[in-house]
């Protein structure tokens, strides 16, 4: 997809052991929303979200994007490293693009990405996100999402019919599944979008950016979790209706 580029600037930090183990974890999830995971032991939980995320999210607010390509991604980077040298003296590592790339210190870009106004050529909206470590919080990667063409998610957590948290492999999940209009939303999605990465997000939090390698049926996913007590937030809001 074409694109146009409006006043951007952005930064991150990164190492790339970090950035390969969020990889490799995002692959144990895309397992995951194939429908073929082998629940262990489902968790009891008793965590209020609201008091948790320090804010009060809806399921609506748990939302699918799609993930702009490398190439394409590449390209906004290119232009994105000839305008951030104005920006900060402080440099970091940042993965995106499929590769990485050198910007100033993450706050002051994101301050200067916050001002800008991003669409592709058609007039697309999209936007920027960081992918965080979940175990030492720093960021890793730098993400380009967009939706539909009103910039709206293509799916959303109030198409979820219900959401556990369990255990398997040794790994803390939230299990969910889609009602029947969005286990249909959730098939054309995955099938219009073979090869491509998809990112789920909380609020402005990437939870998982997982590669689709096939379409999906049966409405039933699942997104890793790095405790219990987050997986457990996380399938509340889900439950909100």
């Amino acid at each position: 997809m074409p694109f146009l580029l409006l006043n951007l600037s952005n930064p991150t930090n990164i190492m790339k052991k970090i950035f390969y183990s969020l990889v490799f974890a995002s692959l144990a999830i895309i397992a995951g929303c194939t429908g073929r995971v082998q629940v262990e032991n489902q968790i009891d939980c008793n965590v209020d979200p609201d008091e948790y995320f320090g804010q009060s999210y809806n399921a609506s607010d748990f939302q699918f994007w799609r993930v702009l390509g490398e190439s394409e991604a590449a390209n906004i980077i290119d232009s994105l490293e000839r305008m951030l040298g104005e920006i900060a003296d402080d440099e970091a590592d940042i993965e995106s693009g499929g590769r990485l790339v050198h910007v100033p210190d993450t706050a002051a870009f994101g301050e200067a990405l916050r001002k800008m106004t991003l669409k592709f050529a058609d007039g697309t909206p999209y936007h920027y996100s960081w992918l965080k470590d979940e175990y030492t919080g720093d960021y890793c990667e730098l993400l380009f999402l967009y939706g539909d063409a009103e910039g709206r998610p293509l799916i959303d957590g109030s198409h979820v019919d219900s959401a556990s948290v369990v255990e398997w492999n040794g790994q803390m999940s939230v299990d969910f599944v889609f009602d029947k209009e969005g286990t249909e939303m959730f098939r054309k999605l995955t099938a219009a979008t073979v090869g491509e990465r998809l990112a789920m997000t909380l609020g402005e939090s990437v939870l998982s950016v997982p590669r689709v390698n096939s379409e999906i049926n049966g409405g039933r996913c699942s997104v890793s979790a790095t405790d219990t007590e987050k997986a457990c937030a996380i399938a509340a809001v889900l439950n909100k209706k």
